[in-house]
């Protein structure tokens, strides 16, 4: 059994005041309409400022107030206006094989970006030009292009 180390009371705020911003904390912009027929008490202030939305006003917020929907039913969906960004971590393979070169500006590390494979276009090209498309481009040798 692992123990925590024991927190004076300040470290111990700190570390409450970022957990309640992680839960607080969304993505994406939507907006939202009040439901019921009282006014909404909304638990953190919307996008747009507003804490206590009157009934049927909408409301834009990120995707923290999407438990109203489903859970509590106090609020209704009412538009997407941006979607959430996902970050997109491009996978880089390290070459070890390589010797260390060390520059001005620190140690240099040789990486591999692995690119996407390219779809072939089969339309014809805007200006008019044929392109031979090829693996190997010096084992040209026995291919014979034909112009229509």
């Amino acid at each position: 059994m692992r123990h925590r180390k024991k927190l004076n009371r300040y470290e111990r705020q700190a570390e409450n005041k970022l957990k309640v911003k992680a839960a607080l904390t969304g993505n994406g912009l939507y907006e939202y309409r009040n439901r019921t027929k009282g006014d909404l008490n909304l638990a953190k202030p919307a996008n747009n400022g507003v804490k206590e939305v009157p009934p049927g006003c909408t409301f834009i917020g990120d995707d923290y107030f999407m438990f109203m929907i489903n859970e509590t039913h106090e609020v209704s969906l009412v538009r997407t206006i941006e979607q959430p960004k996902e970050i997109i971590m491009e996978e880089k393979v390290l070459i070890v094989d390589q010797p260390d070169c060390i520059t001005a500006e620190g140690k240099v590390e040789h990486v591999v970006v692995q690119q996407k494979e390219k779809t072939l276009n089969e339309e014809t090209p805007k200006n008019g030009e044929d392109i031979l498309l090829v693996d190997d481009a010096c084992d040209m040798e026995g291919i014979e292009i034909i112009l229509e």
